[in-house]
């Protein structure tokens, strides 16, 4: 439902099953690579729970492994 909604805010205003499908996966596996991501970050600084500092350098992490910024 979110994947669907976030297409309806960008513009869209219809999409197949199967494309709301896969979006939805990619959606899913950049959550949890970000989430390992920010686990790494706080592990990295003796915490057992994230903070938002960890959230934050895990985007920026992952963004230039992508070569967005």
């Amino acid at each position: 439902i979110a994947v669907s909604q976030i297409c309806e805010a960008s513009g869209f205003d219809s999409s197949q099953d199967s494309a709301l499908e896969t979006l939805l996966d990619i959606a899913t596996r950049y959550l949890e690579t970000l989430v390992c991501f920010a686990h790494s970050h706080a592990n990295s600084c003796g915490r057992s729970q994230c903070h938002t500092v960890d959230a934050i350098n895990a985007i920026g992490e992952m963004s230039s492994l992508l070569g967005v910024f």
